[in-house]
């Protein structure tokens, strides 16, 4: 069999992970998946010109002293190769019972946002987790028991933004074997083993019955398929997108659809419409199959006027023509408050290039260009903004903080931030979630959708200009 070594670096470069340039951050747990990501990682990407910057290790605080024997386990050995280890301590439980969420969902928040952190304060481009093919195959197994369609099969995906997963055609005892031939040093995690979680039964009981039952090779061929249905979902992605252009008349946390443009679309994408919206205006509760169904339902009935669906943090309002997403105002929510949605610390802005926002929401992009390059196009569309190049290159994403204040275009004198999003009615539970563009002195350039300073408006005496555009994503990744 070939060298564990050599198969990481063919992934990396097959699926486009790391190369020429790149700095790596380890997300380093101290069990056997990332240990061995860590040692195959430190060998492998020199070949490919990317370097290591670095380990990242989140302290969830579940497991007493075994959780700091854990942070202790990193930090040591990060040090025994000369890297950087970036450590946070969150108290998981706490947050999950005040959050009324589960730990499992809120930990995997937390995980994302502090890896995000890290690796700004490493340097780094991106973030490798040790997700192994078992991981792929019991997620996949565990979204089509709950009747996932072919994103869910799709499974855990190579790349998701600045996250790569190198070590997906990787069996995890395929590591163990690894790690112990070497003499490398691990933690084990008892939690793993507590047949009260979902997950824990599926690694278990069902993968090791499939396997035995119906082919050995059962998870290579999970791995295959997940891989088959990412490229379709990728192929799906971009028809949604198209189609969006036709059917969104609004788009946020709170958005609106031309209901007879909608129901024009073939159902695969007419679902997928809907499960975006659901997604956004659900303050971060679970959207399944089911309240897609429901609204596609009531959309397409006989009397789709006037109704109002009360689906997870929020309401779905058909009036005829439209199709409206509106979140669920705290009071009203019966599912318990809707959760505050995950603010961004001040994040460099490379120019050009493009931030990706942690949670999945938005992309934020910017080019430089010439005035006499612009369309009419960036001017009518108010996800774009077009700037003067004298702001800087030094540039920086954030979300809002209590007294930001702009001078926007079209306005005399400064307006504050919240009283802008109360006139453009932004609603609440999007507020902090809005990216704004600042400068190397944290000065609002643009609110990213809604307004441009006048500081950074295009003149007569503007030589180049900077072009900023967001885009929407799907959710959390």
């Amino acid at each position: 069999m070939r060298p564990l070594v050599t198969r990481v670096v063919e992934t990396l470069q097959r699926s486009g992970l790391a190369g020429q340039g790149d700095r790596v951050v380890v997300a380093l747990s101290g069990g056997p998946d990332s240990v061995a990501l860590l040692w195959l990682l430190r060998e492998g990407l020199p070949l490919v010109g990317a370097d290591l910057a670095g380990v990242a290790h989140l302290n969830h605080r579940l497991r007493g002293r075994e959780s700091s024997a854990d942070e202790a386990f990193c930090r040591t050995l990060a040090g025994q190769l000369g890297l950087r280890c970036d450590v946070e301590r969150v108290d998981v439980g706490a947050l999950a019972a005040s959050r009324r969420r589960s730990v499992e969902a809120v930990a995997h928040d937390v995980r994302y946002e502090f890896l995000e952190r890290a690796r700004v304060r490493l340097g780094a481009t991106l973030i490798a987790t040790g997700h192994t093919a078992n991981d792929q195959a019991e997620t996949m197994l565990w979204h089509l028991a709950r009747g996932a369609g072919v994103r869910g099969l799709a499974g855990i995906r190579y790349r998701r933004g600045r996250v790569i997963r190198p070590l997906l055609d990787l069996s995890r005892p395929e590591l163990e074997e690894w790690l112990g031939e070497r003499g490398l040093a691990f933690r084990l995690d008892a939690s793993n083993q507590d047949g009260r979680f979902t997950r824990n039964r599926i690694r278990h009981q069902v993968l090791p019955a499939l396997m035995a039952a119906v082919s050995p090779r059962a998870l290579e061929a999970l791995a295959r398929a997940a891989r088959l249905a990412a490229d379709e979902d990728e192929f799906l992605e971009e028809a949604v997108t198209q189609a969006a252009r036709t059917v969104v008349l609004s788009e946020g946390a709170a958005s609106r659809m031309d209901l007879e443009a909608l129901l024009a679309q073939p159902l695969a994408l007419r679902r997928r419409l809907v499960w975006r919206a659901l997604e956004r205006a659900s303050g971060g509760r679970p959207v399944g199959a089911a309240h897609v169904e429901v609204v596609l339902t009531g959309a397409s009935g006989a009397d789709a006027h006037g109704g109002r669906l009360d689906l997870p943090g929020q309401w779905v309002v058909v009036d005829g023509r439209t199709l409206m997403f509106t979140p669920r105002p705290h009071a009203d929510d019966a599912d318990g408050p809707a959760e505050k949605p995950p603010g961004l610390d001040r994040t460099p802005l490379p120019v050009p290039g493009t931030l990706e926002d942690p949670a999945g929401r938005w992309a934020v992009t910017v080019r430089p260009a010439t005035p006499d390059a612009l369309g009419d196009e960036w001017m009518a569309c108010p996800g774009r903004a077009v700037a003067d190049a004298a702001v800087g290159t030094e540039l920086f994403v954030r979300t809002r903080r209590p007294g930001d204040r702009l001078a926007p275009v079209g306005l005399g004198g400064h307006k504050k931030l919240q009283d802008l999003f109360v006139d453009r009615k932004v609603p609440r539970m999007e507020r902090d979630s809005v990216p704004l563009v600042v400068d190397g002195q944290d000065r609002i350039i643009w609110v990213a959708g809604h307004a441009l300073s006048r500081d950074a408006r295009v003149t007569a005496r503007t030589i180049s200009v900077l072009l900023f555009e967001i885009r929407r994503l799907g959710g959390q990744g």
